[in-house]
């Protein structure tokens, strides 16, 4: 894996068990900046509608059934995600049942799950892949045509029908830049089939996934990835969008 293709997901009931398999994570992909590790259970569904994860490790045993409402959540909502289902009690005759029901679900029993996540968690990143409608196309972008939409940190435009896009290269930490003809409604309707993008003011779209967190004015998102001399980014929020930002953001940062 050459760079950040996807963010994953662990709702687990056993804060320790969530961080070993954070961790477990972090070996496997290494260049994954941020993990979402959700112990606290209310958010969970926000993250899952607003299209924040691609793939999940989910503990089956949360209170009120919550885990199987979780992974069946994931099935209606982001059918082409990978879901890893383990149980913390071992009951291995209910992961079974899951495995019948849902069909792009691994399941793992405690005793088991970090020595065998290796295997799911690349064929998950496989999987996630081949999903063409991912590859956003610039003819003349140096070295190469097609790149990740992950790569996509935000978008300006100068009202022009073309836009400019700062790419992040998770690998090395660096940005690098590339335009293309196209309006940014054009680019909402063809790539953000799987509502990685907000549209945060006329002049800006944001990627979901580089949301580090909302001011407290509601007045700009701050990115995870800095500058190259440590300055922090900020995307403005206009009027016209606060409304709607915050509402998809709420629960989430």
């Amino acid at each position: 894996m050459k760079r950040k293709l996807a963010r994953i997901l662990i709702v687990a009931k056993d804060t320790r068990l969530a961080n070993q398999i954070s961790w477990k994570v972090r070996e496997t992909f290494p260049e994954i900046p941020k993990i979402l590790t959700e112990t606290k259970i209310r958010n969970s569904g926000d993250i899952i509608k607003r299209g924040l994860a691609d793939i999940f490790i989910v503990g089956i045993e949360l209170s009120g059934g919550y885990g199987e409402d979780l992974i069946q959540l994931i099935n209606e909502l982001r059918p082409d995600s990978s879901i890893i289902a383990f149980s913390e009690n071992e009951d291995v005759a209910d992961l079974l049942n899951l495995q019948i029901k849902y069909e792009n679900l691994t399941c793992i029993t405690r005793s088991k799950l970090l020595g065998m996540l290796d295997a799911p968690l690349l064929r998950a990143k496989k999987r996630f892949d081949k999903l063409d409608h991912r590859r956003m196309a610039f003819p003349n972008l140096k070295g190469r045509t097609l790149v990740d939409i992950s790569e996509v940190a935000y978008i300006t435009t100068s009202g022009d029908d073309r836009i400019h896009v700062e790419l992040y290269d998770w690998t090395n930490y660096t940005f690098y830049f590339a335009s293309r003809k196209m309006s940014m409604v054009g680019f909402m309707k063809e790539y953000n089939k799987d509502g990685d993008f907000l549209r945060c003011h006329a002049s800006y779209i944001v990627n979901k996934r580089a949301i580090e967190s909302v001011d407290k004015t509601g007045t700009y998102l701050v990115l995870i990835m800095k500058r190259q001399n440590g300055d922090e980014i900020q995307i403005p929020i206009s009027d016209t969008y606060r409304s709607r930002v915050l509402s998809e953001l709420k629960g989430v940062f």
